[in-house]
């Protein structure tokens, strides 16, 4: 099946009114459900992109596909997304990108360190396999959407999903081969790669634009920065698509959203 490397935008916008948003944590878990993992395997894919793998010492952390944990460092919990399902060695992979603001991170990450990790939080679960879904990932956010694509709920669906997963550049479709074999296992499952160099908004349009037509009803996943949910939300509110419909871990606290588009 063909792979749509996506550049081509139908709009831009210009959002006047920034809308507030909170990234939430799950209800019922609080700081003190901390585990102890050590660091099993450090494997780096691509430029700066890291795949860690930890194992539980002792009790191990049950939680939901698409959900995230925070790892300590340097004293301080940060949020990491979970990058694959509950497996029969309760073992942990996460997804770490390297930059200059997080460089004392990348030395934490040494095989066998000790590590203390906080969860789960979060919201995106996928609860209704009977529900056509769309998932729109940016880079390195895919790995909450890994976690659903290798969980059991998700492979026994049978309605029709769609993938858009958003990149600067082909080389870093890391985990390519997992989705190609998922599109081979998983029936009615669709994706594409958008390539673009800046991340701008016109992606995020162009993205709800091919599908607004088909989209009303479905769910709509979303992995990615606080930027990239503001501009689904401005562009659902256009099309007259339901906020609701999002499931993200960003929620608005200002449900007033004002977007200025023109057709191009």
């Amino acid at each position: 099946m063909a792979i749509f490397w996506t550049k081509k935008a139908y709009f831009t916008s210009s959002n006047f009114l920034a809308i507030k948003m909170y990234r939430q944590g799950h209800p019922a878990m609080g700081p003190d459900n901390t585990y102890i993992y050590m660091i099993t395997e450090i494997t780096k894919i691509v430029d700066s992109i890291y795949i860690i793998k930890l194992a539980p010492q002792g009790e191990n952390m049950k939680y939901e596909a698409g959900q995230y944990c925070k790892l300590l460092i340097d004293n301080m919990f940060k949020a990491y997304s979970i990058a694959c399902a509950m497996n029969e060695n309760n073992t942990l992979e996460i997804h770490f990108r390297q930059t200059h603001k997080n460089k004392k991170a990348l030395l934490t990450f040494s095989s066998g360190h000790f590590m203390k990790i906080s969860g789960p939080y979060g919201a995106v679960v996928y609860t209704n396999q009977d529900s056509p879904s769309l998932f729109i990932a940016e880079g390195i956010a895919i790995a909450p959407f890994k976690a659903i694509f290798e969980s059991q709920s998700f492979n026994r669906g049978t309605c029709n999903v769609h993938f858009v997963w958003i990149l600067k550049r082909r080389e870093e479709a890391y985990i390519l081969e997992r989705i190609l074999e998922l599109q081979k296992k998983r029936k009615h499952f669709t994706f594409e790669i958008v390539i673009n160099i800046e991340m701008s908004e016109n992606s995020i349009n162009d993205i709800i634009y091919r599908n607004y037509k088909i989209i009303k009803g479905k769910n709509i996943y979303v992995a990615g920065s606080e930027s990239l949910n503001i501009q689904i939300i401005n562009m659902c509110t256009h099309f007259g698509i339901p906020i609701n419909l999002i499931i993200s871990d960003y929620k608005v606290c200002n449900e007033k959203v004002h977007s200025r588009l023109a057709i191009l």
